[in-house]
């Protein structure tokens, strides 16, 4: 099942022969659906927000569980109707399966996720990340180390382009 699924064409990549599909996603948007990709005798549109509680109702045969996909649903809507999305789904779709992307509160800073640790992980993990960091910066070719400093989001970068250099900056 592919909820939101706009003009996506997951099924006819994947398709086996033998599962069914749903495509869910508002009228609108499966009324154009169906003129540009027609359904077929295993797949099934299903014209309903899928914050409405009643859609799962149109899937037929789903006593153990259905597969579902939601790329590039969750971040356009609040997080207190993501929530109401997966107790729908708990409710009423047991044993189911979903693949969503999220986007990180966390703006990819690491900084920001590491002081959520305990004060002896967060040394630990930052000595990992080091020794890491300074194995690859002794085998790297000097135009990935470039395009690393480049991409630095600080107001200084590195003096020099030596190993000791990055640890003391």
């Amino acid at each position: 099942m592919n909820i939101g699924a706009g003009l996506d064409t997951t099924f006819y990549r994947i398709d086996n022969g033998l599962i069914h599909w749903y495509d869910l996603d508002l009228p609108a948007v499966i009324e154009l659906r169906k003129l540009l990709i027609p359904e077929t005798d295993r797949t099934a549109c299903i014209a309903k927000s899928f914050l409405d509680s009643s859609w799962y109702k149109d899937v037929k045969n789903f006593k153990d569980g259905i597969f579902m996909t939601a790329g590039g649903v969750f971040p356009l809507i609040q997080k207190a109707q993501v929530k109401q999305f997966f107790s729908m789904l708990a409710d009423n779709l047991p044993n189911s399966e979903i693949v969503f992307d999220v986007q990180s509160t966390l703006d990819g800073h690491f900084d920001v996720w590491i002081t959520q640790l305990l004060p002896d992980k967060q040394k630990t993990l930052r000595a990992a990340q080091t020794e890491a960091l300074k194995s690859w910066w002794q085998k790297a070719p000097q135009n990935q180390k470039d395009a690393l400093i480049a991409t630095l989001k600080t107001h200084t970068t590195p003096h020099g382009t030596e190993w000791a250099h990055l640890k003391a900056w």
